[in-house]
């Protein structure tokens, strides 16, 4: 699980941004989550055995109004079971997953992603950093 966030500012309320996690963010043309240390207020249940979570700030138009108008942030998974391929458009996700889940967004079914997934980054406190995932 990761957590969905539509500004700085809620990504700041959430974790200490490192300097160098405010630089891959800027940079990154894929999108990117960052598993960071010590976040605040989420439950023990999202976080991993460590106590850190990884979080994207998202840039998806849809997903900033939505996280927005909750006032929240949005707890996040793949749209495809483990071990299956990344869905690159809505019609590559399997039929069984979107059974599962109780609402499926309209907007964009069409579009193609340019990217199967997002990276993952670990950053510590101290900037030492780790990729988990390109």
């Amino acid at each position: 699980m990761i957590i969905l966030v539509e500004s700085e500012k809620r990504l700041q309320d959430l974790v200490d941004v490192p300097e160098m996690a405010w630089e891959i963010i800027d940079l990154s043309e894929k999108p990117v989550t960052i598993v960071y240390e010590n976040p605040r207020g989420l439950p023990k249940e999202l976080l991993a055995e460590d106590g850190s979570i990884g979080i994207r700030l998202v840039k998806n138009d849809f997903c900033k109004k939505l996280i927005s108008k909750l006032n929240r942030p949005l707890v996040s998974t793949s749209a495809n079971f483990s071990g299956e391929k990344s869905p690159l458009k809505f019609s590559d996700i399997s039929e069984e997953m979107v059974k599962l889940v109780d609402y499926a967004v309209e907007e964009d079914r069409e579009k193609v992603s340019k990217y199967s997934g997002s990276s993952v980054i670990k950053i510590w406190s101290d900037n030492r950093i780790k990729v988990l995932r390109e």
